[in-house]
């Protein structure tokens, strides 16, 4: 086993003195995700974070989100990136690979790598050595999780923020179970999860039952995007705490846009919507309409009345324009914790809905 590194410890000490204050936070946020059926499908309704031609949810590892789902919720699809890198053509080889219809090509990883500013990944030479056949140096690439590779090219040689630590935390105590997964061995799988100090906390006697249960890995398609979905809200609670801790403040960033803090059924675009009007002082979208520091912003109310629903999520520039005008300061930081706290949970709220009606089809699992 490798020695830890700032990278790749399972969390840091100023996180583990917060893990009481964290584990109730995020139970807090998954409040939410355990409303009944009825509150779910007719009091808030989440809309699809993704709009365009449906895709297959991509996770990393057994229950982690693919780094690429993240992106795209951020407005950065990973094929534009990578096109932006290396061209469209590259990426296409690269997307060919990826769905197997092509065998994997040194060359092509050469390619990808020389795309990559030496300046941006720590790991490039490690890369480079492994594909030459460095033993060691391919030992040490095996041994990654594929959020650990994104954090290596994302924050280089800096210390990752706290929530990135909690994400390698979680990828790193899968990994042993996902090697036995992919061996069929679910018995073996759900021990080494229900034994582990952080996973243990995530599963419940029916989520071990569906594991023992299942053949193969199709049997746990429902389980392991619902543990994502959970394992997710943590990670939102982690970085609550760490904005919590930064700004010197016991109150959370994130209830504000959570469903259930009130009996209103609005979901967290809506209560996004709704903490701005009070943080501007507005009692009504008009009087925000009417607002002097909002009238250069050629605001309509077709659009303040599509977020007041949320029906529709501000885009990162009219977000940025309305919260520089109204608090003179458009990187307000109060905001912009509610506007992706939001996003992220209306993405949860998404796909919980999506789950639970694949969870009703004939043939589903009653369990999951």
């Amino acid at each position: 086993m490798r020695a830890p590194t700032p990278m790749t410890e399972s969390l840091t000490e100023e996180l583990r003195r917060e893990a009481r204050y964290l584990r109730h936070r995020s139970l807090r946020l998954q409040t939410f995700m355990q409303a009944n059926k009825q509150s779910f499908e007719k009091a808030v309704r989440f809309y699809n974070p993704f709009p365009g031609k449906p895709a297959p949810l991509q996770l990393s590892g057994l229950f982690l989100f693919d780094p690429s789902v993240i992106l795209k919720l951020s407005g950065y699809p990973f094929r534009s990136l990578m096109a932006e890198l290396g061209g469209e053509a590259l990426y296409k080889r690269y997307e060919r690979f990826i769905k197997g219809a092509h065998p994997a090509s040194v060359s092509m990883f050469h390619d990808l790598l020389d795309k990559i500013p030496a300046a941006a990944s720590t790991s490039l030479s490690e890369l480079k050595a492994a594909l030459e056949g460095d033993v060691a140096a391919q030992a040490h690439v095996n041994a990654m999780g594929l959020w650990e590779c994104f954090f290596r090219g994302a924050h280089g040689s800096e210390q990752p923020p706290r929530h990135h630590v909690h994400i390698l935390a979680l990828e790193r105590a899968c990994a042993p179970a996902q090697r036995l997964v992919l061996d069929n061995k679910m018995l073996e799988a759900v021990e080494q999860l229900s034994t582990d100090p952080l996973m243990s906390r995530f599963l419940w006697p029916e989520a071990s039952a569906i594991f023992r249960r299942a053949r193969d890995t199709a049997g746990l398609v429902l389980l392991q995007a619902s543990l994502a979905i959970e394992l997710h809200l943590s990670c939102i609670a982690a970085w609550d705490v760490e904005l919590c801790t930064k700004r010197s403040t016991g109150d959370s960033f994130i209830c504000d846009v959570l469903p259930g803090a009130d009996l209103s059924g609005r979901n967290p675009t809506a209560l996004l919507f709704r903490w701005l009007m009070r943080e501007a002082g507005c009692k009504s979208i008009t009087a925000l309409h009417a607002h002097p520091k909002a009238n250069g912003l050629s605001l309509d109310m077709v659009t303040l009345k599509r977020w007041s629903s949320g029906s529709h999520h501000p885009s990162v520039t009219w977000l940025r324009l309305l919260v520089g005008a109204l608090f003179d300061d458009a990187d307000y930081l109060p905001a912009w914790a509610r506007y992706w706290g939001a996003k992220h949970l209306n993405m949860l709220g998404f796909l919980a809905q999506h789950l639970s009606a694949m969870a009703c089809q004939p043939g589903a699992d009653a369990d999951q």
